[in-house]
């Protein structure tokens, strides 16, 4: 075989459709052969088909994000916290006896 005669590579969504429609005939089948009404092996089927292609095209892609999240998305959750709790209480949103309450942690007490 050459190397002009291979197929290029098959892109995830394409394998997650081909998955979903086989898995969907499967299970359209399988539903049908148990004795279910045909309208609900459709219904089933399709859902089956769906979620079996989502999870396919998902777990083949290997893409790396093209930006870096921005800082405030980096914080963690006690930096959130401690950021969210200070500006409540400089803004006033707070009320007089949660702004004593809190401890250095801006937890309550």
């Amino acid at each position: 075989m050459d190397k002009d005669d291979r197929r290029p590579p098959i892109s995830p969504q394409e394998s997650g459709i081909e998955v979903g429609l086989r898995l969907g005939g499967f299970f359209f089948v399988a539903f049908f052969w148990l004795g279910y009404h045909p309208f609900l092996c459709i219904v089933l089927g399709a859902i089956a088909g769906v979620c079996a292609g989502c999870i396919v095209c998902w777990w083949q892609i290997t893409d790396e994000p093209e930006h870096d999240p921005p800082e405030e998305k980096k914080k963690t959750l006690a930096e959130q916290t401690k950021f969210f709790s200070e500006s409540r209480s400089k803004s006033g949103l707070l009320r007089r006896g949660e702004q004593r309450s809190r401890g250095a942690k801006g937890q309550r007490r």
